[in-house]
């Protein structure tokens, strides 16, 4: 079915005009009426504009157009003024992280959560040194340990995930207005390979559709979390027809998974220790997590599977005769946006071989593979009331790393916020000006009170 660019456009404004002031009071809601935003909130908020905002400022000032390199390709990247805000947004996001690790690293016990997170670009980095490309190491990757080290001492559970929810619903806004002010770009020409169910690719306020595609169906879990009440069904409902407008394969791939792990592992914040968590839904969060590891993991190698992938086929081949020359301690985390400049890649595919596990193994080696699979089980297994709350999250994460590489290593980029905010996915302290502190505490008052007149 083929549906007009313009009535697409519209239809996307009209569902934004509806729902997302919804989302936004069930966002205000959480995060001021019951306190539970926090500087935590605020640094996930950062983490997840630096990387996508400048390039939809300026898509929205100036619709972008196609440049080709020197190879016939499609350039990709930002040049001029928004290249200039991209650069002061990661300066003002590594000082804001500084500032918020110095101000509460003080006071605030120190959590080993993202400690092999930090021990994986710390061999990345090792990798980069022992191979000489230590001088391509650069602000990104700066910002990215420095964020990674603010997280040891962030507030987890909702606070970072209100965090997502706010950088999800921002760009799905700024994609409707995209949509609404040039719906001719924000709307493309289908592609051989993959179409929207319209007959178009929506990429929204992004440059490309799978990037659109992967903030929304990652940030998905974390919404369902963040907010309360069944507005979060009307939300998610919201942000499933937007990636399935995406026409991004690797989105839906992910958005379907977490709808499958919401329903079926059903987590909840709130009330843990009361709530009990069936064994059968813990051991199904488990298996399912496995499973799709393992499955993301040996697809490259699986022949009669990947002749069907297009130009991943030859991605994963180069990685893997990449990986044969150093695999104990891989290429390192620049090495694999240089064979763009050798022509053995376009630079649309320079960021990384599309699959994690293949993009893991090509920068660090199988030293790298131990600590991210070591990274995943510690994700999964920390707390066991939240088992089925850290697999909610990693499912989709793990589904999408069959086809892309969602977490980076080697720098901060579009995608770091939903890894910190994994990384903070075990339960809120208890905030004593909180709203649920104040209601709890006047109902303690209210039946000591009633006692006492008994008495």
């Amino acid at each position: 079915m083929s549906v007009s660019i313009p009535v697409m456009a519209w239809g996307v404004v009209l569902a934004s005009l509806v729902v997302l002031p919804l989302a936004l009071r069930a966002l205000w809601t959480s995060a001021v009426v019951r306190h539970e935003w926090t500087s935590t909130s605020s640094l996930i908020f950062l983490a997840g504009m630096v990387g996508g905002l400048p390039t939809a400022l300026s898509n929205l000032v100036a619709p972008r157009q196609e440049r080709l390199d020197a190879f016939g390709n499609v350039r990709v990247g930002l040049t001029g003024w928004p290249a200039q805000v991209h650069q002061l947004l990661i300066i003002f996001t590594l000082g804001a992280a500084l500032l918020f690790l110095i101000l509460r690293i003080h006071r605030e016990p120190v959590a080993g959560r993202s400690w092999a997170a930090i021990l994986l670009v710390a061999v990345f980095a090792s990798s980069d040194l022992i191979n000489g490309g230590v001088a391509d190491l650069g602000p990104r990757f700066v910002t990215l340990l420095v964020l990674l080290l603010a997280i040891t001492v962030a507030q987890p559970g909702r606070p970072a995930f209100l965090g997502v929810a706010a950088v999800c619903l921002t760009y799905a806004f700024l994609s409707s207005l995209q949509a609404g002010l040039h719906p001719t770009y924000a709307f493309r020409a289908c592609r051989t390979d993959k179409c929207g169910p319209g007959g178009a690719l929506y990429s929204g306020a992004f440059s490309n559709e799978n990037l659109l595609g992967l903030v929304l169906a990652l940030s998905l879990p974390f919404v369902w979390l963040a907010l309360r009440g069944r507005i979060r069904i009307i939300v998610v409902g919201y942000i499933l027809a937007t990636v399935l407008l995406t026409g991004s394969r690797t989105a839906l791939l992910a958005v379907a998974a977490a709808l499958v792990a919401l329903v079926v592992l059903r987590p909840n914040l709130d009330r843990l220790e009361h709530v009990a968590i069936g064994h059968i839904r813990q051991i199904a969060a488990i298996v399912g997590v496995a499973v799709i590891a393992i499955f993301g993991a040996v697809l490259p190698f699986l022949s009669s599977v990947t002749s069907t992938l297009g130009d991943r086929t030859y991605f994963w081949r180069v990685a893997l005769d990449g990986i044969r020359t150093s695999p104990l301690i891989g290429n390192g985390g620049t090495a694999w946006p240089q064979l763009y400049q050798s022509g053995r890649i376009p630079i649309s595919a320079s960021y990384s071989p599309h699959n994690q596990w293949l993009d893991v193994l090509y920068a660090s080696g199988f030293l790298g593979l131990v600590v991210f699979v070591s990274l995943l089980g510690y994700l999964l297994l920390r707390d066991r009331l939240l088992i089925t709350t850290s697999a909610t999250i990693l499912i989709p994460v793990l589904a999408a790393s069959t086809l892309e590489r969602p977490w980076s290593f080697a720098i901060n980029d579009g995608l770091t916020f939903i890894l910190l905010a994994t990384l903070l996915a075990s339960r809120t302290p208890t905030i004593p000006n909180n709203w649920d502190a104040e209601l709890s505490a006047s109902f303690e008052a209210s039946a000591t009170t009633k006692e006492e007149s008994h008495s």
